[in-house]
């Protein structure tokens, strides 16, 4: 899924590109736990660490924006700037869920999504859809939402990226900016069009975008 763009960042960088555990060529997990994002960012972290790796730059979409956003809130002298592209911000409200399970019971019976989804995730792929599904309802439901902490404490740069017409992700430029005012040094970037996520429906404007925040000393 990431192939033209990890070819694209790596004429530049070291580039590293993880499967979620119990997607893609990862392990099996019968269930996914309901604080999926910050064990995901605890995985990602381990990673990092086995490899030896500083000041990670992280470009995240979707819920890996939420996955990068919790390892500077795990390990905050491990990251050096984060891109969290077309995320819900604290939470999905139900009207979110309601979508995105509707979305994907449509999409099931939909054979470009089928051959999408075989390709990303093999034989066992509408296991993984429904275990990802029913996590992201039972977490948005959840207290303890998406972050492993006080979001308050990042201290990294964040660029936050988004289309206004974002089909998932209804009031978009809403929910940016007032999840933006909650960190300390972030920047807010919102495309007129585009479907979810920017990143691949804006893919030239994002990646220029991405490179001069990532490139800039500041």
């Amino acid at each position: 899924m990431f192939t033209p763009k990890v070819k694209f960042y790596a004429e530049r960088f070291r580039v590293v590109v993880i499967d979620y555990p119990g997607h893609g060529k990862s392990e099996i997990l019968q269930e996914f736990p309901v604080d999926y994002w910050c064990y995901n960012a605890r995985v990602a972290i381990k990673l990092c660490q086995t490899l030896k790796l500083n000041k990670v730059n992280l470009i995240g979409t979707s819920g890996g924006a939420i996955v990068a956003l919790n390892m500077a809130l795990l390990e905050p002298l491990l990251v050096g700037k984060i891109i969290a592209d077309s995320f819900g911000g604290d939470s999905l409200n139900s009207e979110d869920v309601a979508t995105l399970r509707d979305q994907r019971e449509e999409a099931k019976r939909n054979i470009r999504s089928i051959l999408f989804w075989f390709l990303m995730h093999g034989l066992r792929w509408k296991k993984v859809v429904d275990a990802d599904t029913k996590m992201i309802e039972l977490s948005s439901l959840s207290r303890k939402g998406f972050y492993c902490g006080d979001l308050s404490e990042i201290t990294v740069p964040v660029l936050i990226t988004g289309s206004l017409q974002d089909e998932l992700i209804k009031d978009m430029e809403f929910r940016m900016k007032t999840f933006s005012n909650r960190l300390k040094n972030s920047k807010l970037v919102f495309y007129p069009t585009g479907s979810h996520p920017a990143m691949f429906s804006n893919s030239r404007e994002f990646d220029k975008l991405a490179l001069e925040f990532l490139e800039n000393n500041h």
